[in-house]
C-alpha cells in the first residue's frame, strides 16, 4: 500500500505490487501465499500513522491463498479509491467490518469461501456502486439487512452456505439490478415476497434448502428473464402458478421436496427453454399433461414421490432431448409407450412401483442404459429382443415384483458375464417362472419345446413339469402322464398302472390304520384293538359300577347305590350335602332326615336355623325358640322362659349402669356418683363461696363476705385500698370505715389528715382537732384550749391594744365582704332522675336540710348562675334490693364546687346536708 507521491521505482517494481503513473495502484498477495501467512494488524504501528484517505489504491487482492489467516482490517474502510476487494477461499476469520461503508466506489467484493463471522453489516447499504457480492461459504449469521436495498446496482449477490436466518426482505423489490441471487443452504424462513415481482431482470435465484414456507406467488409472472429457479428442499404448500408460463426463458426448473400439491399446469407447455425439472417428492397429482410433448429442449424430468394417475402420454415421444424420465412411486398405470422406442436422446426411465398394467412395448430406445420397470403389474410376454446385441448401451432392465409376467427371460441374461445378469437374478427372485430352465428351444416369445419331463405352458410359453392325469396317483411313470409309479395315500397300483382304493379286512373294524388293510384302527361299537390291531369285546371294568358308559370300558354310566358317578367316570360313595344335616335320607345326598342342633328341617329336604322368638331374649335354650337362655340387654328372666325389663331402682339416678338396676351410671342435676354407684348432693367446694354456680361443685356464683370472684370461679379476699384506712366499709375496697390515726374521712369514701383547730395550739391530741395537747408559746393550757399569759412575760399592754384594734378593723371589712356577696343573687337547681322510669324531677327547698331518698338511682345535679353548664352529681347506682327494710338514703354535704360521688354501702346510711337560701323571689342565693 503506498501512499500518495511515492513514486520510488522499487516499490513500482516489487512482486505482486502494480502502479499507474508512478502511483499504487494494484496489491496482489498471491506470490506470498506459500506457507503461513497473516494480514498484519492495522491497529498497531506503523499502520496507525497511515493516511489512508489519501491512497490511490483500486484493487487488493489474494485468491486462493489457503493459508492466508488474520481479520478485514477497518481501517481500510478510509481507503476510498478501492475499486476491488478480492480475498477468497483463504483462511481470514472475523466480522465484516461495518467501517467498509465508506467504500462508496467500490464495485466488486469477493470473500467467498473463509471463516468470517458476525453479521451482515447494515451500513453497507452505503457502497452503492457495488456490482458484485460474494460473501457465500462463510460462517456469517443474523438476518438479511432491510437497508441493503439501497443497492439498486448490485448485479450478483451470493450469501449462500452460511447460516444467515430471518425473513427475505420485502423491500428488496427496489434491487432492481439484481441479476444473480445466491442464498440458498442458510436458515432462512417465512413467504416469498410477492413485490419481489419488480425484479424482473432476475436471471438466477437460488433459495433451495432453507425453512421457507407458504405458496410460490403467481405475482412473479413478470420475472421473464428467469433461467435458472431453485426453491427446492423448503416447506412450501400450495399449487404450482399456471400464471409462470410467462417465464418463456426458464431453463433450469427445481422445485422438489416440498409440500405442493395441485396438477401439473398445462400452460407450462410454454417452458420451451426447460432443460431441467426437479418436481419430485410433493403432493402434485392429476395426470400428465399432453401439451408438455412442446418441451423440445427438456433433458432432465424427475416426477416421483407424487400422486399422479393415468397413463404416460404416448405423444411426449416429441420430447426429443429427453434424456432422463423419472416418474417412480406414483399410481401411473397403462405401460411404457411404444413410441418411446423413437427418442434417441432417452438413456434412463424410471417407473418402477406404479401400477402399470400393460405389456412390455417390443422395442426400447435405441441408446437406453438403463429401464426400471419392477414392482407393478405388468402382463404380457419378455420380449427376447430385450438383449445387449440390440442395445449396447444397456445395464439394467429390472422386471422383477411382476407377478403376472409370461414367457421366458432372454438367455443371453443368464450368462453372468452379461450386463443383465444382475437383472436376471433379481428377475428369478420374484418370478422363477420366466427362467424357463427346461426350456429346449425358444421362439419369439418364450420356450418353443422342452426337455424330457417337461412341457410347454402353451398360455405363458413357459416350461412345466409334465402332470399326471391318473387318478389318485402323487407319481407317474417318467415321462408318462397316464401310467402311475406311486398312489397316494389309501390307494395301491393296480395291474393296468391305474390307483385303486385299499379295502379293511379285519373282522368287526370300522376303519383300518390309515393306509393299511390288515390292521385295524378303529372297531365297531362294543369293541376294541387289540394288541395284534384286531377287534375284541368290550368289558365294564369300573369297581361298584353297575353299567359301564355305552362302548367303553372304564367309564360308569350307572353305580350301585350309595354310590354316585363322579367327574371322572368312576364310582365314589354318596356324601350327605344338605348343610347343618346329621343324616340324610338313604341313598340320597340332598335330602336331610335328621337336622343338626339349633336346626329344623325346612320342608324341601334342606335345614334352617331355628329363630329365637322370645321378646329381649339374645340366646335361647339349644333346640328350642320359646325358651330364653340368656336374656338381652336391661332385660332379666322372668321365670317362666321369658325376658321382662329390669327396673334402676337407685335414687336420684337418671341412668343405671347396663343390665343392674342397682348400679347407677349417670345422677340427675345436683347428684353425683360415689364409690358405690350411688347417687349423693353435690357439695359446693370453692372456699369462701356463699353459693356454687348451679350443679357445679367447683364453680363460685356468689362469694362470701369481703370475697370477691377471682375470674376463674374461685374467690378472693377484698383488699382495702384506701390510703390511711384501717378498716374498708363491709364488701368494698375503696371506701373507708375506719380511718388511721390522725386522719378522717374526706366524704367521698377516702382519708384526710386532721387539723388542729385550737387557737395558739402547736398540736392536737391525737384523733382529735380541738384538744389540744401542746399550746404554743406565749400560750398556756387550759380545759383543753390554749389562753395568752397576762404580764411581764408578755405583749406591752399597748401593743395588745394595737393588735385588738387592727382585728376588729378587720372583721368589719370581712362583714362587708360578706354582706357584698349575699345581696348577689345566685340560683341552685336540685335535679331528681329516676332511671327505671327515666322521670325528672326539679325542687328548690328553702333553708332546709333533707335527705335523699336513693332507693332507687338518683342524679342529684347543682347548677352554679356563675358557671353555666357546671354540674355536680352524686350518683347511687343499686344492684340488689334494700336489706332489713332499712331505708336506702344518702346525705351529702356540699363543700365546695367540685363533684362529690357517695356510694352507698348497702344497709349503712351516709347523710347529705344541702342548705339553700332563697330571696324574696323565691330564687336561690346561698347553698
Amino acid at each position: 500500500m503506498g501512499a500518495t507521491g511515492v513514486t520510488t521505482s522499487n516499490v513500482c517494481t516489487t512482486q505482486g505490487v502494480s502502479c499507474i503513473n508512478g502511483l499504487v495502484d494494484t496489491i496482489n498477495l498471491e506470490a506470498y501465499a506459500s506457507g503461513s501467512r497473516s494480514l498484519p494488524d492495522h491497529t498497531k504501528s506503523p499502520f496507525t500513522t497511515y493516511s489512508y484517505g489519501e491512497m490511490t489504491i483500486a484493487n487488493i487482492q489474494c485468491i486462493g491463498c489457503k493459508t492466508l489467516s488474520g481479520i478485514l482490517p477497518a481501517a481500510w474502510g478510509s481507503m476510498t479509491s478501492l475499486l476491488t476487494i478480492q480475498f477468497y477461499e483463504c483462511a481470514l476469520t472475523g466480522s465484516l467490518p461495518s467501517e467498509w461503508s465508506g467504500l462508496t466506489r467500490l464495485s466488486s467484493l469477493l470473500l467467498q469461501s473463509n471463516q468470517l463471522t458476525g453479521t451482515l453489516p447494515t451500513s453497507w447499504q452505503s457502497m452503492t456502486q457495488l456490482i458484485t457480492l460474494r460473501i457465500h461459504s462463510n460462517q456469517l449469521t443474523g438476518p438479511l439487512p432491510e437497508g441493503w436495498s439501497k443497492l439498486t446496482v448490485l448485479g450478483t449477490l451470493s450469501l449462500n452456505s452460511n447460516q444467515l436466518s430471518g425473513t427475505l426482505p420485502s423491500s428488496w423489490r427496489l434491487m432492481t439490478g439484481m441479476a444473480f441471487l445466491y442464498l440458498f443452504a442458510n436458515k432462512l424462513e417465512g413467504t416469498l415476497p410477492s413485490e419481489w415481482s419488480s425484479m424482473t431482470i432476475l436471471n438466477e435465484l437460488s433459495l433451495n434448502d432453507n425453512q421457507l414456507s407458504g405458496t410460490l406467488p403467481s405475482s412473479w409472472k413478470s420475472m421473464t428473464n428467469m433461467v435458472f429457479l431453485y426453491l427446492f428442499a423448503n416447506k412450501f404448500e400450495g399449487t404450482l402458478p399456471s400464471e409462470w408460463s410467462s417465464m418463456t426463458r426458464i431453463a433450469d426448473l427445481r422445485l422438489n421436496d416440498n409440500k405442493l400439491t395441485g396438477t401439473l399446469p398445462s400452460t407450462w407447455s410454454s417452458f420451451t427453454s426447460l432443460g431441467t425439472t426437479y418436481l419430485r417428492n410433493n403432493a402434485l397429482s392429476g395426470t400428465l399433461p399432453d401439451s408438455w410433448k412442446s418441451m423440445k429442449k427438456l433433458g432432465l424430468l424427475s416426477l416421483e414421490g407424487n400422486q399422479f394417475t393415468g397413463e404416460i402420454p404416448s405423444s411426449w415421444n416429441s420430447m426429443v432431448a429427453l434424456g432422463s424420465f423419472t416418474a417412480q412411486g406414483n399410481q401411473l398405470t397403462g405401460g411404457l409407450p411404444s413410441s418411446f422406442s423413437s427418442m434417441t436422446a432417452l438413456t434412463s426411465v424410471d417407473l418402477s412401483s406404479n401400477q402399470l398394467d400393460q405389456a412390455l412395448p417390443s422395442a426400447l430406445p435405441p441408446n437406453i442404459q438403463s429401464v426400471y420397470l419392477h414392482n407393478n403389474r405388468i402382463t404380457g410376454y419378455i420380449p427376447q429382443s430385450y438383449t445387449t446385441a440390440n442395445y449396447p448401451s444397456v445395464t439394467t432392465i429390472f422386471l422383477h415384483g411382476n407377478p403376472d409376467l409370461k414367457g421366458c427371460v432372454p438367455p443371453s441374461w443368464k450368462d453372468s458375464n452379461n450386463a443383465l445378469y444382475s437383472s436376471y437374478t433379481l428377475l428369478r427372485s420374484t418370478n422363477p417362472a420366466v427362467a424357463c430352465d427346461g426350456c429346449a428351444t425358444y421362439g419369439t416369445l418364450g420356450c418353443a419345446s422342452c426337455v424330457a419331463g417337461s412341457k410347454v405352458n402353451q398360455t405363458t410359453l413357459q416350461c412345466v413339469e409334465k402332470g399326471c392325469t391318473v387318478t389318485s396317483c402323487t407319481k407317474c411313470v417318467f415321462d408318462k402322464e397316464d401310467q402311475c409309479e406311486t398312489c397316494g395315500e389309501t390307494y395301491k397300483v393296480d395291474s393296468s398302472k391305474k390307483c385303486t382304493p385299499k379295502v379293511c379286512s379285519v373282522p368287526n373294524c370300522a376303519t383300518c390304520v390309515y393306509n393299511t388293510e390288515d390292521q385295524c384302527g378303529t372297531c365297531d361299537a362294543t369293541y376294541k384293538v387289540d394288541s395284534s390291531k384286531k377287534c375284541t369285546p368290550k368289558v365294564c371294568s369300573v369297581p361298584n359300577c353297575a353299567t359301564c358308559v355305552y362302548n367303553t370300558e372304564d367309564q360308569c354310566g350307572t353305580c350301585d347305590a350309595t354310590y354316585k358317578v363322579d367327574s371322572s367316570k368312576k364310582c365314589t360313595p354318596k356324601v350327605c350335602s344338605v348343610p347343618n344335616c346329621a343324616t340324610c335320607v338313604y341313598n340320597t345326598e340332598d335330602q336331610c332326615e335328621t337336622c343338626g342342633t339349633n336346626q329344623k328341617p325346612d320342608g324341601k329336604g334342606g335345614c334352617t336355623p331355628m329363630q329365637c322368638s322370645v321378646e329381649g331374649c339374645n340366646k335361647c335354650v339349644d333346640d328350642t325358640e320359646d325358651k330364653c337362655e340368656t336374656c338381652g340387654t336391661n332385660m332379666k328372666s322372668d321365670g317362666k322362659g321369658g325376658c321382662t325389663p329390669m327396673d334402676c331402682s337407685v335414687a336420684h339416678c337418671a341412668k343405671c349402669v347396663v343390665n343392674t338396676e342397682d348400679q347407677c351410671k349417670t345422677c340427675g342435676k345436683t347428684y353425683k356418683l360415689d364409690d358405690k354407684q350411688q347417687c349423693i348432693p353435690k357439695v359446693c367446694s370453692v372456699l369462701n363461696c356463699a353459693t356454687c354456680v348451679y350443679d357445679m361443685e367447683d364453680q363460685c356464683d356468689v362469694c362470701s363476705t369481703n370475697q370477691k370472684s377471682d375470674g376463674n370461679g374461685g374467690c378472693t379476699p377484698m383488699v382495702c385500698s384506701v390510703a390511711n384506712c384501717t378498716k374498708c366499709v363491709v364488701d368494698t375496697e375503696d371506701q373507708c370505715a375506719s380511718c388511721g390515726t390522725n386522719m378522717k374521712p374526706d366524704g367521698d369514701g377516702g382519708c384526710t389528715p386532721m387539723q388542729c383547730s385550737v387557737e395558739g395550739c402547736s398540736k392536737c391530741v391525737d384523733d382529735t382537732e380541738d384538744e389540744c395537747a401542746e399550746c404554743g408559746g406565749n400560750f398556756v393550757s387550759k380545759n383543753g384550749g390554749c389562753e395568752a399569759t397576762k404580764g411581764g412575760g408578755g405583749l406591752p399592754l399597748g401593743a395588745i391594744i394595737g393588735i385588738a384594734i387592727g382585728a376588729v378593723t378587720l372583721l368589719i371589712l370581712l362583714l362587708l365582704l360578706l354582706l357584698f356577696f349575699c345581696c348577689r343573687k345566685r340560683k341552685t337547681t336540685y335535679e331528681q332522675v329516676d332511671h327505671l322510669t327515666g322521670n325528672k324531677t326539679e325542687t328548690q327547698r328553702r333553708k332546709s336540710t333533707g335527705k335523699v331518698d336513693v332507693s332507687e338511682e338518683t342524679e342529684v345535679t347543682v347548677m352554679d348562675a356563675f358557671h353555666p353548664g357546671d354540674t355536680r352529681r352524686s350518683v347511687n347506682p343499686l344492684n340488689s334490693p334494700p336489706q332489713n327494710d332499712i331505708p336506702q338514703t344518702v346525705v351529702a354535704r356540699r363543700r365546695s364546687r367540685r363533684t362529690r360521688s357517695i356510694r352507698n354501702t348497702g344497709s349503712d346510711i351516709a347523710d347529705v346536708d344541702l342548705e339553700f337560701m332563697f330571696d324574696d323571689e323565691n330564687e336561690i342565693v346561698e347553698v
